[in-house]
């Protein structure tokens, strides 16, 4: 996603752990995770490392809300 933040006017999404998960690298949350949308969570606490990367999530937030909505 990083490589091509050249490109404007797009979304971009990771699914990178959707891939794992595919693949049979990683296996889904229980459902009760899954139900409360809170599978996200549950990878972080069974993959503490990938901390460092949603850190980054509201700052992306911010930077596009900031970028769309406070235009000058």
């Amino acid at each position: 996603i990083n490589e091509h933040r050249h490109i404007s006017d797009s979304i971009w999404m990771g699914v990178g752990g959707s891939f794992d998960v595919l693949a049979g690298y990683s296996k889904r949350a229980p459902i009760f995770w899954q139900k409360h949308h809170l599978e996200w969570f549950y990878r972080l606490l069974q993959e503490p490392q990938r901390i460092i990367r949603m850190m980054a999530l509201p700052k992306y937030m911010l930077l596009i809300y900031r970028k769309k909505f406070l235009k000058k």
